[in-house]
């Protein structure tokens, strides 16, 4: 027996942008839309909204249930009515749009709300042959295993329907997911809002940057613009941000120029500066790219600004850490700090205007930002004993579609650029962050390596701290699992 959800309440931290927008926008958008043939005979001019895809037009699934499996309450892709609420009703609308497109009925059913629940739930379809998951709607960092172990059909078999190339699928993601040079299992985009939400940047106090340095805050804008914002620029500028607050002794009632706990919040530092842990060989498999003098180098300094440089605050890697610096640049005691997208909305009661840059590069010989998405953001797949692929293909199309043409701007251009913003530039420093969203394969896959992707940030956390020693202790492990995990891929491949 199927289980589904009865009302979706859209996440606190999203809806408390939207309650001082207008309602007569609700979700209205793109109601009366037909077809994408239909509204490009209208007109030549190509539009986000008539952007059109590869689907044919006389779709008819004759009222069958495509039925999703979501984590949790699944609120990024279903709810159950309109409330005027402008992210709620922009996903409502979309299930009726897609409804109507395809002649179909959509239901979720709830996996779980634990990282391992759509492990689990994937898994028991698979291994009894179910067909009752049309496509599962995954938490990233563990449910990249069911790729792996078979339980998934390779997209690019459905590429008559799928375009890869289009622009509601995340290109990063594309390529560090795809494997064996032509075999994806996953994809992300416009189908889930957290592909964007969830990307990491810095935000920064204004106030305190100009009482210290002196200077425009929107200098450091325009250090992005220009490609300089490097970190040896962001240790000068952090370097001149420091006040006691009058005992003589360095602790967390001081200003700080930046501040960060060295756990997973450290991750966009290291894609930032364009740390690689895997490449890719002649055959499309992976390969090991951490062990690099730039890796040495990396580590090295980070180490050194995060333990011996004044304006720097490191307060220990708990929750209890995370939560007093992110306290601390509420409050303008800290002038930057690591920030999701989605996290401004909670800075929107602070007295102090703020901004949001993307992490530094490492120098200015790199070619562009590199932006990360946080590992709890969401994939989509389709299992193997799906009731009819070719149906979970057209779906995922259709439906990654719509969010690119309405879901997306609803989100982006209006919450997040115009809700949260206290200027003129955040837009562009947000169009900056989710337009070089990076991922490597051995990050993907780093539940199966060893937790390859945290290796860098237990170093950097502890005085004396050296890359080399610790990555001969580990490597062996990550080599062997990474040869396994290369092994499981091939019987995978033998056996489509």
């Amino acid at each position: 027996m199927k289980k589904f959800l009865s009302l979706v309440v859209i996440t606190a931290f999203l809806l408390s942008a939207f309650c001082a927008c207008s309602p007569e926008t609700s979700g209205k958008t793109g109601s009366t839309q037909t077809s994408t043939a239909d509204t490009s005979a209208k007109t030549s001019e190509i539009s986000r909204a008539n952007t059109p895809d590869k689907l044919p037009d006389d779709i008819d699934f004759g009222g069958r249930t495509i039925t999703l499996f979501v984590r949790g309450d699944g609120n990024e892709v279903w709810t159950e009515s309109e409330t005027q609420e402008l992210i709620n009703d922009a996903v409502y609308n979309r299930i009726q749009r897609v409804e109507d497109r395809l002649k179909c009925k959509i239901e979720v059913y709830n996996a779980g709300g634990a990282n391992t629940d759509m492990l689990a739930a994937i898994r028991n379809q698979v291994n009894t042959g179910s067909s009752e998951c049309d496509l599962a709607v995954c938490p990233r960092y563990y449910s990249i295993s069911l790729a792996p172990e078979g339980c998934l059909v390779n997209l690019t078999n459905y590429s008559n329907y799928i375009d890869f190339d289009a622009p509601w699928y995340q290109k990063g993601f594309i390529k560090a997911a795809t494997i064996g040079l032509d075999k994806i299992y996953f994809v992300t985009g416009d189908a889930s809002y957290s592909s964007f939400t969830i990307a990491q940047g810095l935000a920064f106090n204004k106030k305190v940057y100009e009482d210290n340095l002196h200077t425009s805050a929107d200098e450091l804008y325009q250090l992005v613009l220009d490609k300089k914002w490097t970190l040896d620029k962001m240790i000068e500028i952090c370097k001149g941000v420091y006040q006691d607050d009058g005992n003589g002794q360095a602790d967390d009632k001081d200003i700080y120029g930046f501040g960060i706990t060295p756990n997973a919040a450290m991750i966009p530092y290291v894609v930032g500066c364009g740390v690689e842990l895997s490449k890719y060989d002649d055959d499309g498999m992976p390969e090991l790219a951490l062990n690099t003098p730039k890796t040495v180098e990396f580590v090295a300094k980070t180490i050194d600004l995060l333990n011996n440089t004044t304006g720097v605050f490191n307060p220990g890697t708990s929750q209890e850490a995370y939560d007093l610096t992110i306290a601390k640049f509420k409050g303008g005691t800290l002038m930057m700090t690591k920030c999701d997208i989605k996290d401004l909305g909670s800075y929107r009661d602070m007295s102090d205007d703020y901004g949001m840059l993307p992490f530094p590069m490492y120098d200015e010989n790199q070619d562009n930002y590199r932006s990360y998405v946080g590992d709890y953001s969401t994939m989509w797949a389709i299992p193997k004993t799906a009731e009819d692929i070719n149906s979970s293909a057209i779906f995922l199309e259709a439906f990654s579609a719509d969010g690119y043409r309405y879901v997306t701007p609803t989100i982006y251009e209006t919450a997040l650029k115009k809700a949260y913003a206290r200027d003129d530039k955040l837009s562009q420093m947000l169009d900056i962050i989710n337009s070089t969203v990076t991922y490597d394969f051995a990050s993907l896959h780093s539940s199966k390596l060893e937790g390859i992707e945290y290796l860098l940030i237990g170093v950097f956390g502890t005085k004396g701290s050296n890359f080399s020693s610790t990555y001969e202790a580990k490597e062996p492990a990550i080599t062997a699992a990474l040869e396994k995990l290369k092994a499981d891929y091939e019987n995978v491949f033998d056996e489509e």
